[in-house]
């Protein structure tokens, strides 16, 4: 950002603060991305605890682990 040294201190606090928003705006946005990826995981793995299985097993039987052969 291009700005004057002789910017009103009240005009620097507004453009910082919106800056910030953008940001915090962005990290919302790839916490939630994340989140959706990962609680499918968690699901399974609660439901593999629930039937007292290995979480490798339904995450296998739900197709995230490929068979090696």
């Amino acid at each position: 950002m291009e700005h004057p040294i002789e910017m009103d201190y009240n005009a620097m606090k507004l453009l910082v603060i919106n800056e910030i928003l953008k940001i915090s705006k962005v990290d919302q946005i790839n916490n939630i991305e994340v989140k959706k990826g990962i609680l499918p995981l968690l699901q399974i793995q609660k439901k593999a605890i629930n039937k007292k299985l290995h979480p490798y097993e339904l995450l296998k039987k739900n197709g995230y682990i490929k068979n090696l052969i």
